[in-house]
């Protein structure tokens, strides 16, 4: 199986765009994906309102959490040169893939 920093060095040397700089920001990938989809599983299980220890209700901090990685992801993305489109279309391949940590 190909990991996901793989895809993406795959993809970018295809387009001529690969530095072995780039590296340095691909290693972030699998962990950025680790936290998106640990997020989501939360927001999935507890839903968007959840309540603290006092009984209040609140908004799920995991959705906060999945926006600001998937934030960080397309600005990562952004920086490897990739367009609106490529980033969409390499984000599903490698977010439907194995992120390669154990849930």
């Amino acid at each position: 199986m190909t990991t996901p920093k793989k895809k993406i060095e795959n993809f970018l040397d295809k387009k001529g765009n690969y530095e072995e700089v780039d590296d340095i920001l691909l290693e972030h990938v699998p962990f950025m994906l680790k936290v998106i989809k640990e997020a989501k599983k939360e927001i999935d299980e507890n839903g968007v309102i959840v309540h603290d220890d006092r009984g209040n209700t609140k908004r799920n901090p995991a959705i906060d959490v999945h926006k600001q990685y998937l934030e960080k992801l397309e600005r990562l993305f952004l920086s490897l040169g990739l367009t609106p489109r490529e980033r969409t279309k390499l984000k599903l391949q490698i977010l439907e893939q194995d992120d390669g940590f154990d849930d």
